[in-house]
């Protein structure tokens, strides 16, 4: 087999602790960015080498495990002071794709998109309050979701703790990041937590081919023509993940 196709796959495991009511998630994001390298060298895509991609990476993976239906999540950002804005896209079989592009420092804001299969496409929008991306999905829970949430991420591991009906949250609320990824790492070896089911996390992009000339068929005539002006090919961007296609004039003007 091509080594180069082969999935590497990140485990993220939803717990239960029972002794303090509290949901927990635990996984390591290190496959998922070998994987992301791969996928890049492949498709001839800029190399993403960035800790604050990487750790927001984790933490949307961390919320998505959390969730007691699979969902479609599409995450961008703008963090204040950031010259850098991110996107990170999940999908219910665990495929997670992002892109970093330029942004105004400026600017601060949140828009995530959650659909789950065929049903209506949920949007939320906030101000980050922080220009950690790790915060800012634990203020996504906490302001939006309105569900007591702590997430952290130290190197490539990342712990969310989420409050149920009648939890003892405020101690973990107060925890460290390191201090909590560390009690709980530590319970889950030890078998002091109850595990709900693993979720395999990896890296791809849905885009193809296909995909890409779907969405320019649809556009109007006159905007195929303005993004031909005169050519006979262009090439368009995957706004997900960065992958080039080529398009046609032939085949979309006809």
């Amino acid at each position: 087999m091509n080594t180069e196709m082969t999935l590497h796959l990140a485990k993220y495991i939803k717990y239960m602790d029972d002794t303090r009511n509290v949901m927990v998630v635990i996984g390591n994001i290190e496959e998922v960015l070998i994987s992301q390298y791969l996928y890049e060298q492949r498709h001839g895509i800029s190399a993403t080498d960035s800790s604050t991609q990487h750790r927001l990476m984790n933490a949307c993976a961390l919320a998505a495990t959390s969730l007691s239906d699979r969902e479609s999540w599409g995450w961008t950002l703008t963090l204040p002071g950031e010259d850098v804005g991110y996107f990170v896209g999940m999908e219910p079989e665990g495929m997670l794709c992002t892109r970093a592009k330029p942004a105004d420092p400026l600017t601060k804001k949140v828009y995530l998109q959650r659909q789950k299969n065929d049903g209506p496409l949920m949007q939320s929008h906030f101000e980050p309050d922080t220009d950690c991306p790790v915060k800012t999905v634990e203020q996504y829970f906490n302001q939006v979701v309105q569900t007591e949430t702590r997430v952290a991420v130290a190197d490539k591991t990342g712990v969310l703790v989420q409050a149920l009906p009648d939890a003892h949250f405020s101690g973990i609320a107060q925890m460290g990041n390191e201090e909590l990824i560390s009690l709980y790492t530590s319970k889950a070896q030890k078998g002091e937590l109850k595990q709900l089911f693993e979720f395999l996390v990896f890296y791809e992009c849905r885009c193809d081919e296909e995909m890409i000339y779907t969405m320019l068929d649809k556009l109007p005539r006159d905007q195929k023509e303005e993004l031909f002006t005169g050519q006979n090919t262009i090439e368009i961007e995957c706004p997900r993940c960065g992958r080039n296609y080529t398009a046609s004039r032939k085949d979309l003007m006809n």
